[in-house]
């Protein structure tokens, strides 16, 4: 640190009382100039050594070090009393000695003359006379001895010019007046920002657009607890209509010894809140994850928030146009540890009742060992809100839970570009299901990829239940579950009404895709050593029907059960369509139509070991590659087959290999009477080849039909 020597004391300094006696014991307090801010001193020219402050005089009235060096660029104000704190003496504006800074600030009035007018008194500005200090300028002209008007410095205000000016003369006087304190007021500083039509302002105003949390004494250095000082910074923009609380760089540790943090709060949604925005259009931001890192470091037992926005239990407040972006955000939950002592959550936004907080930005964040959820939005109303570019890992919980539990209560929300690793731990034993996504009705997803786990628990899980108009349900695209396996994990979980699901991809799990849904779209589904690939299931009295699946891959499949399944319990399962399914190297049935089910369709695709499994009724195979056995229709009354042809013929044609002669078969089964062929136009006919008297000669036998009135007819047979 650059320091200089002090002129009051520096070296050798001795200091007397009124009297002349020595200051025995004598006090320097030293402080900013102007102010009653202590400001440091040094005991040697390396400024490393800060001395008291007061200095205490020794029995001589000396500094005990002997000499006192002030910081280069600041100012001093030295107060000296005696040991029984008598006032010796003040001394303000003090600058070390050689240094470097001097501060001044422009000033400048300007007049109009009248005419023949001499005197000038100065009303908002002084000047020092006699130290060259003052410029005049007459209708932009600078005036100086022997010009056309030489002025004389009369007084601090009043200039006198040697001639008359000329009526409606401007006339600016300007002066640099020193200004005592250790730096400039930042408000007397101008801002140029750059750019056409940018407007000047000063530093004040400008540093002031952005609150820094050391503004309000954060230090950021991971053992000081900085929870009080980033919350003052909160509360203060809020207090002012919003704007921007910068985070810098560096490991702030938050939290709360004791448990609750807030005991008037019952409810425990709201409870234990550790940085509380409760405010409109506020953005806390950081300088980017791994160098802004909050790390919560509460000891108690409840479920701590490490970020609260809004409130649900008692005097819900839901706020508009929050954000938190660009930092990392570290709980205290360690994978082994029961979920039921540590489930802080990372971030939670309230809603309730069909209303919540709105436009809500969660972005560029890494959020990890939480015991609750990374991040939840909690339960309803939530408008046009969206979370992304977030990394979260290690979470005993859901990895984000959104949710909303009121019929078009939430809409125009997002959540994308999502990595979620190793959540839902220490789950299983308490039997609550997680998911590293969870969205409901109103919240749509895209570019997710969930790893890390297991038996339970579900890579992505969408619930669209509460939605029965299609208003806003979820459209879900580019989604990747990989799962390590166990009982009832699941890649991908639907359930609902409607939705739009796309570019899927499952991995591992116990069931690939667990489908619920109904009227609902799936494109490009992929299920990869899945026990099952895609199960399609419903208990009794739910309703799963005429969903439709395009684009379905499912292999590796190692349950017996079928590598796409349809099965339910006494339910409505009914004209659910796979639109080219591709299935291949799977143990058992490859299709499992279980009995129930209605009308199920397959067109197009390769079922390529063609096992196939079908107890249902009206299912349909239609152009499906290696299925075994006929191509099936529906087997109630209504259902036939219409064949469309050109103008002169509708036909249905037997095609053989080249070189061979097949038999075309039409046949009737066991469980039909006749086998009926009629023309419905009156003058149409049932036409058999022409009959050659000649050449078809003789009749070797016959067939006996049926005619239209059920007589019994024989048809020759020629030899």
């Amino acid at each position: 640190m650059a320091v200089n020597l002090s002129p009051v004391g520096g070296v050798a300094g001795q200091f007397f009382d009124n009297n002349g006696n020595p200051l025995s014991g004598g006090k320097i307090f030293t402080y900013a100039a102007g102010t009653t801010t202590n400001q440091v001193t040094y005991t040697s020219a390396t400024g490393v050594t800060a001395h008291s402050n007061p200095i205490i005089l020794d029995s001589g009235g000396r500094v005990p070090s002997g000499e006192i060096w002030l910081t280069d660029g600041l100012q001093y104000k030295f107060v000296i009393q005696s040991s029984t704190n008598q006032l010796i003496g003040t001394f303000d504006n003090i600058s070390g000695i050689n240094s470097n800074f001097v501060n001044y600030t422009i000033q400048e009035e300007i007049q109009t003359a009248t005419a023949g007018q001499t005197v000038f008194t100065l009303t908002t500005m002084q000047y020092a006379p006699a130290t060259n200090s003052l410029t005049v300028f007459v209708d932009g002209v600078n005036q100086y001895e022997g010009s056309t008007y030489s002025f004389v410095e009369t007084s601090p205000t009043v200039v006198t010019f040697t001639a008359g000016l000329h009526v409606g003369a401007e006339v600016k006087f300007t002066t640099a007046v020193f200004t005592a304190g250790s730096v400039g007021n930042a408000a007397n500083v101008t801002y140029d920002p750059a750019g056409t039509g940018a407007v000047t302002t000063n530093v004040q105003t400008k540093l002031r657009q952005t609150v820094s949390v050391k503004d309000f004494g954060a230090v950021g250095n991971g053992v000081a607890d900085d929870t009080a000082a980033i919350q003052k910074a909160i509360d203060y923009v809020g207090s002012i209509g919003g704007g921007v609380v910068h985070i810098p760089a560096g490991t702030y540790a938050v939290g709360k010894t004791s448990a609750p943090y807030n005991p008037a709060i019952t409810g425990s949604f709201d409870r234990d809140v550790i940085l509380d925005v409760q405010n409109d259009n506020i953005t806390l931001q950081g300088d980017g994850r791994g160098a802004t890192v909050l790390t919560n470091t509460i000891t108690n037992t409840t479920a701590a928030r490490l970020i609260k926005i809004g409130r649900r239990i008692d005097g819900s407040i839901f706020v508009d146009n929050v954000a938190v972006q660009d930092m990392t955000l570290i709980g205290t939950y360690v994978s082994g540890t029961p979920s039921s002592t540590v489930t802080n959550t990372g971030i939670d936004v309230s809603g309730l009742s069909g209303v919540g907080c709105t436009n809500i930005k969660l972005q560029r964040l890494e959020i990890k060992n939480c015991g609750g959820y990374g991040i939840g939005f909690q339960r309803d109303g939530f408008i046009d809100c969206l979370i992304s570019d977030v990394q979260i890992d290690t979470i005993s919980g859901d990895g984000i839970d959104f949710k909303m539990d009121t019929n078009n209560s939430g809409y125009g929300n997002l959540v994308e570009n999502v990595t979620v690793t190793n959540f839902g731990k220490d789950v299983v034993g308490i039997g609550v299901p997680q998911a590293g996504v969870n969205i409901r009705t109103g919240v749509s997803a895209r570019d997710i990829y969930v790893s890390g786990y297991g038996a339970g628990n579900t890579g992505f899980r969408v619930d669209g239940s509460i939605d029965t108009t299609v208003d806003q349900q979820s459209c879900v695209d580019n989604v990747r579950c990989i799962s390590t396996g166990g009982l009832n994990s699941k890649g991908f979980h639907s359930s609902g009404f409607a939705g739009r699901y796309n570019n899927i991809y499952v991995e591992g799990a116990e069931i690939g895709f667990w489908v619920r849904t109904q009227k609902a779209q799936y494109l490009n589904l992929m299920s990869v050593d899945c026990n099952e690939g895609v199960y399609i299931f419903a208990n009794s009295g739910n309703a799963i029907n005429n969903n439709v699946f395009v684009n379905v891959y499912v292999a590796g499949s190692a349950s017996g059960t079928g590598a796409i399944r349809v099965s339910g319990t006494g339910a409505d399962l009914v004209g659910n369509t796979f639109v080219n399914p591709v299935t291949e190297n799977n143990t058992g049935d490859d299709v499992l139509i279980s009995s129930g089910v209605l009308y199920t369709k397959f067109i197009g695709g390769s079922i390529t070991e063609g096992k196939v499994s079908n107890s249902g009724t009206g299912t349909q195979f239609v152009g499906c590659g290696a299925v075994a056995g006929p191509v099936q229709f529906g087997r109630n009354r209504a259902q036939y087959i219409e064949i469309s042809g050109d103008g002169s013929f509708n036909t249905i044609k037997a095609v053989s290999a080249a070189g061979s002669g097949k038999q075309f078969v039409i046949q009737a089964d066991v469980n039909s009477e006749d086998l009926i062929l009629s023309v419905l136009n009156p003058s149409g006919r049932v036409r058999l080849a022409p009959f050659t008297s000649a050449s078809d000669a003789p009749v070797v036998g016959y067939i006996e039909v049926k005619d239209s009135l059920g007589s019994l007819r024989k048809l020759a047979v020629i030899a």
